[in-house]
């Protein structure tokens, strides 16, 4: 069985991005941009499916909304679309928490319903990234 590469299967993009948002966003409902898609359609995916997957999960890390932008959409030219040492998910996951947490004056449930991640998570991040709590 031959399966072509992702980039000679441009149809199967959006399906692909969208399964993948739909088993990542949680309680938080997230969709792509028709500019978001052109933008996926667009690139010629050398790391395929995998490097689509990451692609996605990054930029549900960096989208602030209900729907994902073309520019909250990393593509790089390293292996699978990142370049090395250009984004340290660590720290923009660990920037999301505070920012949530001073949006909701530290109500640790409403952030971790903003942030669309169940409670347990949230307390189990806080410990991680040594946020007191």
């Amino acid at each position: 069985l031959v399966v072509p590469p992702l980039r000679e299967r441009g149809d199967d993009i959006r399906l692909l991005a969208n399964h993948f948002l739909s088993q990542s966003r949680g309680k938080r409902a997230v969709l792509l941009s028709d500019a978001a898609v052109k933008k996926l359609c667009q690139h010629s995916w050398p790391g395929n499916v995998r490097e689509l997957k990451n692609v996605i999960l990054r930029s549900l890390v960096f989208s602030a909304g209900a729907e994902i932008s073309p520019e909250e959409i990393q593509l790089g030219d390293g292996a699978f679309g990142v370049q090395a040492g250009a984004i340290n998910l660590t720290e923009v996951e660990k920037g999301k928490i505070l920012e949530a947490l001073e949006k909701t004056g530290g109500n640790k449930t409403k952030a971790a319903e903003l942030l669309g991640i169940a409670k347990s998570t949230l307390f189990k991040k806080l410990k991680e990234y040594e946020i007191p709590f």
